[in-house]
């Protein structure tokens, strides 16, 4: 008898240049900016998420 476990999938995808960086000033630009790149056909398909990682550092 095999065992079977539940399974998360974790994915990066860098290359973006911190020039092209949007500016995060208040929380709806972070609702925005997420919104703008999720995938709406999948949205109630399955479970997702993103993780929005910011600085405080002034470039």
């Amino acid at each position: 008898m095999s065992n079977k476990v539940n399974e998360i999938k974790v994915s990066y995808k860098g290359g973006v240049k911190s020039a092209f960086w949007t500016k995060i000033n208040h929380s709806q630009d972070a609702a925005n900016l997420l919104f703008q790149n999720w995938d709406k056909d999948t949205i109630e398909v399955h479970e997702s998420f993103k993780i929005l990682l910011l600085t405080t550092a002034i470039k």
